[in-house]
């Protein structure tokens, strides 16, 4: 019983020890048009706009992207978006892109 609880805790503390600070990084102020809606065109919008949104989700128009935003950065951060087989950022890309998502997101607040 007693290792248990250690190794919960542990697992406990390795999660919230790799968890990342997203307000630190905040030196730019990201806008929807200049720099968000880029980025949408560019892997998002295939898929997700109209008549032809995948899972339910628009991202053709700030109001649903701030309902998504969340999910969004999480998607992009694990890999999961854009799917297999559409146009993917480089790895630096995507954390340029997260990094924009996060502040933009940060500036909402």
């Amino acid at each position: 019983m007693k290792i248990k609880r250690i190794l919960f805790f542990s697992i406990l503390l390795l999660f919230f020890s790799c968890t990342k600070d997203r307000t630190s990084n905040c030196a730019i102020s990201p806008t929807y048009s200049d720099d968000l809606i880029p980025i949408f065109n560019s892997y998002c919008i295939s898929c997700h706009e109209g008549n032809n949104s995948s899972g339910g989700v628009l991202l053709d128009n700030m109001n649903s992207v701030e309902q998504h935003i969340t999910t969004i950065i999480n998607e992009i951060e694990t890999q999961t978006m854009p799917p297999y087989g559409m146009p993917i950022p480089t790895d630096s890309e995507r954390d340029s892109i997260v990094l924009i998502l996060n502040c933009w997101l940060d500036n909402k607040r």
